[in-house]
């Protein structure tokens, strides 16, 4: 299995004209058809950590941006934005300056 996700984030890397230092890390990676994803990731440091669901990915992810202090990606800094707001109930002016206290581990 690493060596098919492996093979999947080279795909990825390779479709973009980013840089590899400026592609923002973490990331969900999904696997499957797109309308029912087989397998869910969190791709982080070339790393993949499974996750149970895309829900659970997508809350690790936002866990792990918000732990490293990552910004947000211009292409889904709303998404990550309506997340932190209306999900986990953080406000703007409190990212990155009150550590993990207010993230709970599920």
């Amino acid at each position: 299995m690493p060596s098919l996700i492996s093979n999947q984030l080279e795909q990825i890397y390779r479709g973009t004209s980013m840089p590899e230092d400026e592609r923002r890390q973490p990331f969900v990676l999904l696997l499957g058809e797109r309308s029912r994803p087989a397998q869910a990731f969190v791709i982080f440091e070339g790393r993949a950590m499974a996750a149970p669901s895309l829900l659970k990915a997508i809350d690790l992810c936002f866990k792990m941006i918000y732990v490293f202090d990552v910004e947000y990606a211009p292409q889904c800094y709303t998404t990550w934005e309506f997340v932190q707001k209306y999900v986990f109930e953080i406000s703007d002016n409190v990212k990155g300056k009150m550590g993990t206290s207010h993230l709970s581990v599920a």
